[in-house]
């Protein structure tokens, strides 16, 4: 619980050392490596949707710039399980949230 809430602080702000934010990712990638976190039904009902949208977000803004690699990496494994609702549903309702975009 404590891992995925500093993930997702970690994605969403510059307020944590480089090197925090890179362990948080690692030690997340390392538990579904080891345990198939991402595959946890509670860990899916709580944490998938806010994990993708830091990481995406991180990503879209360009946060954490030298760990993109691994934030892209970590988004694809937790959205893996379910691309069609990550590219039917999490992924258009993500953009149509973007600011500055139009319906034109």
């Amino acid at each position: 619980h404590a891992l995925c809430d500093l993930c997702c602080f970690a994605a969403r702000g510059d307020d944590l050392p480089p090197r925090c934010v890179e362990a948080s990712l690692l030690a997340l990638s390392d538990a579904d490596q080891k345990r198939r976190l991402f595959d946890f039904a509670p860990f899916v009902e709580r944490w998938r949707a806010p994990l993708c949208d830091a990481l995406l977000g991180a990503l879209l803004d360009g946060r954490h710039a030298l760990l993109g690699d691994e934030a892209a990496a970590l988004l694809h494994r937790l959205a893996a399980p379910d691309l069609a609702g990550f590219f039917g549903s999490f992924l258009p309702q993500r953009i149509a949230s973007l600011e500055g975009l139009d319906d034109g």
